[in-house]
């Protein structure tokens, strides 16, 4: 290796290590403008913004799922949907509680690990997940709405049970997949397809008296904020009769 050569790596080592010291204080400081976002959001709405999950209002926690000691504890409501329970390393922040309405709410940004092995390297993927909750005061079928895909259109040959609409549109953009079609057609009546036709491209899980709206990376404030909305504009469309046959 020539002279030039030899003195080139280790300049080029220390512009990676500037780069990546930049690029940490640049995540360091998004992610911090972003929880004074999230604190101004939870403010406007009467909410309670905390940054850690041992932080959070003690009483809204138990009536979701008793008393919260540890990360899995807070997370066991939710063990029943995916990707909860997978990988390792959970992680749960930037909460917001409250009520909003008859609204329980509770959003979070949650994250986990994978970690796989091919025998020769081992490698871990940390995934982040935006988590939008409300409880209500009715009793709700158990069925879940996204976005209609390829790969559920496969996957509905193979045993998946799509429930259809008589709007194409709204088949074509939302693939709903449930057991009790006639309680999942009273609350998708035409209005609230409509409505639903302008919400975000989320994974909507519906059962007992909770909704869960879950995107595959954290969102910024102003997209929380519109799902809060979406979410309680669906609410307010459930029928009087549903209301009255399924209220707590």
């Amino acid at each position: 290796m020539t002279e030039g050569g030899t003195f080139l790596i280790p300049v080029i080592l220390v512009v990676i290590l500037i780069l990546g010291i930049i690029s940490s204080i640049a995540a360091k400081r998004r992610a911090e403008e972003r929880r004074i976002a999230l604190q101004a959001l939870a403010a406007r709405f009467g909410l309670t913004f905390q940054p850690e999950i041992y932080d959070a209002p003690r009483g809204f926690m138990e009536a979701l799922s008793g008393v919260q000691t540890t990360t899995e504890q807070f997370l066991a409501p939710f063990q029943h949907l995916s990707p909860f329970g997978q990988g390792h390393s959970h992680e749960v922040k930037n909460l917001i509680t409250g009520v909003h309405g008859e609204l329980g709410v509770l959003f979070f940004d949650y994250s986990y690990r994978v970690t796989t092995s091919n025998g020769k390297s081992t490698t871990t993927t940390t995934y982040y997940v935006q988590v939008m909750t409300v409880t209500l005061p009715l009793w709700l079928p158990v069925f879940t709405m996204q976005d209609e895909t390829f790969l559920l259109k496969i996957g509905e040959k193979f045993g998946y049970r799509e429930v259809e609409f008589e709007s194409e549109e709204f088949n074509q953009r939302w693939f709903v997949r449930g057991q009790d079609t006639k309680q999942i057609y009273e609350l998708l009546h035409p209005r609230a397809m409509e409505r639903m036709l302008n919400v975000g491209p989320y994974r909507w899980e519906f059962g007992g008296n909770m909704i869960v709206v879950l995107n595959s990376s954290y969102l910024e404030p102003p997209a929380i904020e519109r799902t809060l909305v979406d979410i309680t504009d669906f609410v307010n469309l459930v029928p009087k009769y549903f209301r009255q046959d399924h209220r707590l």
